[in-house]
């Protein structure tokens, strides 16, 4: 059998109909128009997946979990005058964050 991308989007597709999710999608060749999804798909495989090797998927998982959290927690954000994102939160959303790890 082919698990090829027609077979995955059509599974895809029919788990969005059963959970009643009305995807949105881009136009071919436009990748701009999510061009935050591209930033950080950008700098995750810059900054972690080409620079490692992952033998175990703990390992994987593990060292995921601490680039999210440098990630959403340390990174000096250019659009925001090269100051981490926790600094400029309200507490109450920065302490729901901490929470959720």
């Amino acid at each position: 059998m082919d698990y090829g991308p027609e077979f995955v989007a059509l599974v895809l597709r029919g788990l969005c109909h059963r959970y009643s999710i009305n995807p949105t999608y881009i136009d071919l060749g436009k990748p701009w128009q999510v061009g935050f999804a591209e930033s950080f798909h950008s700098c995750l495989r810059d900054e972690l997946l080409d620079g490692e090797i992952f033998l175990p998927v703990q390992d994987a998982q593990m060292r995921l979990s601490l680039w999210r959290c440098y990630w959403n927690k340390e990174r000096l954000h250019s659009s925001l005058r090269a100051c981490p994102l926790p600094r400029l939160q309200p507490a109450g959303l920065r302490d729901q964050q901490t929470a959720r790890g």
